[in-house]
């Protein structure tokens, strides 16, 4: 697993953020490997008032709703066969908006 991003700081507060997660073959949803992409943007809008805007798997990577069962990574059984997981979605796309106010 790995994490990168980057991100830049305006000069009246403003806060924008891209990353990147890479999940690797050996995931803990059961499926090859995948990234996912996140976004991130805050304004404020007077000195104790700000509004942000984040999105988590923006490339709708495994965004499946329910389990997938026989479609996960090949395991190995103590018998010697192999054995086929459950793929267990990451999760849509999520955008959440909100605000804060310091008081």
């Amino acid at each position: 697993m790995g994490y990168g991003a980057v991100h830049h700081r305006g000069g009246f507060g403003q806060y924008a953020e891209l990353g990147l997660t890479y999940y690797g073959s050996n995931n803990t949803y059961n499926i090859p490997s995948f990234f996912t992409g996140t976004a991130t943007y805050r304004q404020p809008i007077d000195a104790g008032t700000s509004l942000q805007v984040s999105a988590d798997n923006l490339f709708g990577a495994n965004a499946g709703k329910y389990v997938v069962y026989g479609a996960g990574i090949p395991a190995p059984l103590a018998n010697g066969g192999i054995g086929i997981r459950q793929g267990v979605p990451y999760g849509p796309t999520n955008v959440r908006i909100f605000g804060t106010r310091r008081l």
